[in-house]
């Protein structure tokens, strides 16, 4: 089992599902072989951070949906990625801490808070990415 985090490898972006049937923690891994293999890493270094922040205690939710029902609700030019003939929508809670400048404390009151990212997956202009 590799660990997260691990990219001793460069292997294709990843869905996991539980498998209907199967205990939840046992998981299947499902790849894409229509979009090319993209990088992890960025194609050009960060020159300047505008902002630090930290995320502490996510949980990753995801439901499978109908591909063309969440393909409706994206902006023209964007098309849903699709893994297992589903598109898949995510809710991931976590609590941001350390919200701040680079280089300067956190912003006091304001550095550490709650919040909740909806997302889906889509492919523009060949390339994966989160919306």
């Amino acid at each position: 089992m590799r660990a997260l985090g691990d990219r001793s490898e460069h292997m294709e972006p990843a869905y996991l599902r539980v498998d209907p049937g199967s205990v939840p923690w046992q998981r299947r891994r499902v790849t894409s072989t229509t979009i090319p293999v993209v990088p992890a890493e960025p194609t050009e270094p960060v020159r300047r951070a505008v902002m630090v922040q930290r995320w502490a205690d996510l949980v990753y939710l995801h439901w499978r949906y109908d591909p063309a029902v969440v393909q409706a609700l994206l902006p023209d030019g964007l098309e849903v990625d699709v893994a297992d003939g589903s598109a898949w929508v995510g809710l991931i809670p976590f609590r941001m801490e350390g919200l701040g400048l680079p280089r300067l404390a956190p912003l006091p009151l304001v550095g550490t808070f709650p919040e909740v990212n909806v997302r889906t997956y889509v492919i523009r202009n060949g390339r994966r990415a989160v919306w």
